[in-house]
């Protein structure tokens, strides 16, 4: 590189070689050095950093303004072009005073007394009754019979004893009805003074909550500037925390006082709306004095926090305090236009804030540290008693002062320059550049006793790591995906499940794929056509035939997971409800057999749902059972807007939606807009328990180059001014680097496990021949695939439907060979062989000689007939039946090969036990044959059905017919 002077760098061996005398490595001068990632180089015109690729910045050399301070060596200040930024929060003003609505008007009953209301008419009826009972005497002394006079007296009666009862009772329901209506009214009031404190509560929490939020602490900004990530910019500075009345007045237009049943809760929200808390105190732009034991760390706070915050800030101190802390070169708000506004004298601009420590008065935005300023409107008092001091409105108030601890941190520039936020690769994110360097092992070793699931899916744009937690105490534990095509969703599950691999050992995590896009995505996980151990099993649309045999695997692994927790509960006598209590309880128990979370994966699952929408719903009822059971279940779709329903959107916990291309899209993941600003691929919202975080995915397929440099021209800006292309040979994808490192970490724990068999595939007659079986049975109801033997056995008869003759003939051929080499001791004959060789010197078969000889139980035989329909013709429907009745007796095991169902009477079928359909178009035929319900053909000469516990497949071998 030549420049003014000549600098030889090899990049081979780490070595420098300057023949000037001003070129420096970290501020320390040299002629001949080494250089190691992170270091700096600074020359005339020249400022190089190097980092895991070699990287070159053209700028001048920033000179130093300070003149009372001797500049030992050049010390970059914290870049803001390689930095985050976190977002500010907007603080809520909640109201001073609230008017509250006068309650309901209900006009009071006027009771009177009942006695005067009801006098009058009682002395009338009174009166009446008298007279009554009068007339009645006189009548009965003239004769009368007494019942004739009775009516004159009863009369008056019941009208007294109505007045007497009447009349408390309207003023009765009078009151109760009164009674009712202050109730409802009350109760609604309540409803309504509830809602209003529970607003203006809200209101006063967003408040301390933002303030919080944008005024962090000085301890928690400087871990932020450890992480590369600065606030936005902000005028006020954090002085400390100080108690604030949170006061809310309540304004009544009415006398409280006459509402006796509402009284108390009025002055129970008056209680609620005065409260004090502690909030962030911040700095007003007035002339600040500071003093006390603690000053000069509260003096460094404000300091700090002016500086990192963008604001214009100038220091005006003398050498001895730059050497005490010369962190403060590290300040970027001290830079500007080249040098530092450091001075020793200087009269700032009127708008700058200014920071002294020597006895100098500057203007009135100063801050002074333990200097006596005249003119001070604030002295900040910081030691073992705080207090502040408004000199404006005289007042004296306690105060916790934001002190600096004393520990600056060291940001390093190699990470944040050569990290791209951006698009990282997945190795980026574990901050590596090999897969080697994640040392699997030791994470499967360091998270096996972890009760979360933690999966590394990409970062925000300050570089923050976003972490997506499948547990039921994190985001899980179930989650549904959603983008367009070319968003990178597929990208996305890819790094989740990636990551998740290289956290969790095969005995702690396993995954089932169930891919509707051709089964793609599954195969990225294969090392040498051979799955990741982690992989269960993998489903594709393009496998009909295997859909029952998943949800059978997945009810079963269901049953035996809440047998497994019922069995240790049993034993410990104690209520085991979900996966960590179990795992809490091995950790006693090391013999109690490992669970491992599973995770379910559905890609494309609006085409399971359009093709298959029952086992859509059985998945979804899968996952409701199994979310205590370490059962994961998410999905993942193109096209969310009309396929994600009330269902399934309340079942998944966490939505990541990306790239859409419609608002509705974005409203059927997020209820909000928010992905409609995405446009790169890869960009992500994670959604869960109404939080939001967005961020970019990692890119498992990146391929990086295999040269040893990469060479690159940066502004003073950080961004690329040219780029010089690399050319030669890339490194393999980073995802197939990363499942070999998995596989041959794995290497040494055996067998993987496998939540589901494959179906079967084709094999060789040999495979049978040596277990005397006729095929292989696929049973996956119990996850098993036994060979179907055939043993002697009298009592047990075979029966093939086998419509083609070819089938027939293979089956025979392979069968007389098969009973060759197996039953020497017993006689295999096939019937039309039998009956075309038995003939008599007339030319035809001698009926009865063939019956006796069929019912000699001297020979054991097994008969195949491969035209049961002409063996019934020779011997007789009667016959037949007798011999199938008696074949025990008789010691003969029959074999048919029927052409169609009918060949055989139905009455004879029943002795049929075992029952095979070989490659048969007749769904109709089949039903029949084995008495049970089937709705596809068996297309394939080497597959066929037989009904057992189970409608189960069976494939066969035969050799070529010769």
């Amino acid at each position: 590189i030549a420049f003014e002077d000549k600098i030889q760098i090899d990049t081979v061996h780490h070595q420098i070689v300057s023949e000037s005398s001003f070129t420096s490595l970290n501020g320390k001068r040299f002629q001949k050095t080494f250089y190691q990632c992170g270091d700096i180089l600074l020359a005339k015109g020249l400022h190089v950093i190097f980092g895991p690729a070699f990287l070159m910045i053209q700028q001048k050399n920033e000179k130093t303004a300070l003149r009372l301070f001797e500049d030992k060596s050049h010390t970059e200040p914290i870049p803001f072009h390689c930095t985050g930024q976190r977002s500010i929060m907007h603080v809520p003003q909640f109201p001073a005073f609230i008017e509250l609505k006068a309650p309901k008007k209900i006009l009071s009953v006027r009771q009177n007394s009942s006695l005067s209301m009801m006098l009058p008419s009682i002395m009338m009826m009174s009166a009446v009754m008298l007279i009554g009972i009068w007339n009645a005497y006189r009548a009965y002394e003239k004769g009368k019979d007494i019942l004739d006079s009775l009516p004159s007296v009863l009369m008056p009666a019941v009208m007294l004893l109505s007045v007497l009862c009447a009349y408390p009772l309207m003023n009765l329901r009078q009151k109760r009805k009164y009674l009712k209506e202050v109730k409802e009214r009350d109760q609604i009031y309540r409803m309504y003074l509830q809602q209003t404190v529970r607003d203006t509560m809200n209101l006063q929490r967003e408040y301390y909550f933002a303030m919080y939020q944008n005024h962090v602490s000085i301890s928690f900004l400087l871990a932020s500037l450890h992480r590369h990530v600065f606030p936005e910019p902000q005028e006020d500075l954090r002085i400390g925390t100080c108690i604030r009345n949170l006061h809310t007045e309540i304004k009544k237009h009415f006398n409280a006082e006459e509402e006796d049943t509402l009284i108390d809760e009025i002055q129970q929200a008056e209680g609620k709306l005065d409260r004090s808390v502690h909030v962030p105190f911040l700095m007003p732009k007035i002339k600040i004095q500071i003093e006390g034991e603690d000053a000069e760390k509260l003096f460094l706070s404000l300091l700090i926090q002016a500086a990192v915050y963008g604001r214009k800030v100038y220091l005006i101190s003398d050498h001895s305090f730059m050497n005490k802390y010369p962190f403060l070169l590290r300040l970027p708000g001290l830079m500007h236009q080249g040098g530092r506004n450091i001075f020793g004298h200087f009269q700032p601009s009127d708008d700058a804030l200014i920071f002294q420590t020597a006895a100098q008065e500057i203007n009135e935005n100063t801050i002074y540290l333990d200097h006596v300023s005249q003119n001070a409107q604030l002295v900040l008092h910081a030691g073992r008693e705080n207090w502040y001091y408004d000199a404006i409105h005289h007042q004296k108030n306690q105060f916790q002062p934001e002190l600096y601890a004393g520990i600056f941190p060291d940001v390093p520039l190699t990470c944040p320059l050569f990290f791209q936020y951006n698009d990282p690769s997945f190795l980026d994110l574990y901050h590596v550049n090999d897969a080697k360097d994640l040392c699997i092992p030791s994470r499967w070793a360091e998270n096996n006793n972890e009760n979360n699931l933690n999966a590394l899916i990409g970062c925000e744009i300050s570089g923050a790591d976003i972490v997506l937690d499948l547990s039921e105490q994190g985001n899980g534990p179930h989650g549904l995906i959603a983008g367009m095509t070319g968003s990178g969703k597929s990208e996305l599950i890819l790094t989740m499940l990636l990551s998740l691999m290289v956290n969790y050992s095969p005995e702690q995590l396993q995954i089932a794929f169930i891919d509707f896009k051709g089964g793609s995505a599954a195969q990225a996980f294969e090392v040498s056509g051979r799955r990741m151990p982690h992989i269960v099993g993998c489903l594709s649309n393009l496998d009909m035939n295997g859909q029952d045999r998943v949800m059978y695997a997945l009810k079963n692994e269901c049953i035996a997971r809440q047998k497994i927790l019922q069995d240790a509960g049993k034993k410990y006598h104690s209520s085991i409800m979900n996966l960590m209590d179990y795992r809490r309880l091995k950790k006693k128990d090391s013999e109690l057999p490992s669970l491992a979370d599973l995770v379910i994966v559905v890609d494309e699952f609006a085409e399971l749902k359009t093709q298959n929408y029952e086992m859509l719903n059985q998945l979804i009822s899968i996952a409701r059972i199994g979310r205590s059971l370490g059962i994961h279940l998410i999905l993942s779709t193109q096209k969310p807007a009309g396929v994600v329903n009330e269902q399934i959107w309340s079942n998944s916990r966490f939505k990541i939606c990306m790239k859409v291309a419609e608002k509705q899209d974005s409203m059927e993941i997020l209820h909000t807009h928010g992905a409609m600003e995405l446009h790169r691929a890869g960009e992500f919202i994670l959604a869960c328990d109404q939080s939001m975080q967005r961020g970019t995915a990692g890119y498992s397929g990146t391929r990086r180059s295999l040269q040893n440099m990469e060479l690159q021209t940066i502004s003073w800006n950080g961004t690329v001014k040219d780029e010089y292309a690399s050319y030669g040979e890339f490194a393999e994808p980073e995802i197939m680097s990363v499942c070999c490192e998995i596989s041959q970490s794995y290497h040494s724990m055996g067998p993987s496990h496998r939540l589901w068999m494959e179906p079967l595939l084709k094999y060789q007659a040999s495979v049978l021949y040596p277990h005397h079986a006729i095929g292989i049975i696929d049973d996956y109801y119990h996850q098993e695939q036994p060979f179907c033997i055939f043993s002697f056995d009298a009592k047990t008869h075979w029966g093939f439907l086998a419509p083609k003759a070819k089938s027939r003939k293979q089956m025979i051929s392979f069968l007389t060979k098969l009973f060759d080499m197996k039953f020497s001791s017993v006689r295999t004959v096939c019937a039309e062989t039998l009956f075309d060789g038995r003939k008599n010197d007339a030319g035809e078969m001698d009926r009865r000689q063939m019956i006796h000889t069929l019912q000699d139980p001297a020979e054991k035989m097994i008969l195949i007939m491969s035209d049961p329909s002409r063996t019934y013709l020779k011997i007789g429907n009667e016959q037949m039946h007798d011999l199938l009745e008696h074949s025990d007796e008789y010691g003969i095991q029959f074999v048919f090969l029927m052409s169609s169902v009918s060949s055989v009477p139905y009455r004879d079928q029943n002795f049929i036990v075992k029952k095979i359909c070989m490659q048969n178009e007749s769904t109709e035929e089949m039903s029949a044959f084995l008495n049970t319900r089937i709705t596809s053909a068996v297309k394939e000469e080497d597959e066929g059905l037989i009904a057992e516990e189970h409608l189960l497949q069976i494939r066969f071998a035969f050799e070529e017919l010769t």
